[in-house]
């Protein structure tokens, strides 16, 4: 599976390792050089990041 940045294919750490364990291979374009350590690590803050963003929703007033 070819993609453009890890964060585009998911924003949850579960379903990337997932992916990982069922055999798919993926590559991200932004980082060619990424092992599983890299995409762990990266897939752990992308998530962070997406907790951040709906707690600040959900603090703007409407």
């Amino acid at each position: 599976m070819l993609i453009t940045k890890l964060d585009r294919l998911t924003r949850n750490v579960a379903f990337v390792f997932t992916l990982r364990h069922s055999g798919v291979n993926f590559l991200c374009c932004d980082m060619l050089e990424a092992n599983s350590l890299t995409i762990g690590i990266l897939a752990t803050r992308s998530q962070y990041e997406r907790d951040l963003i709906a707690d600040r929703n959900q603090e703007s007033p409407r």
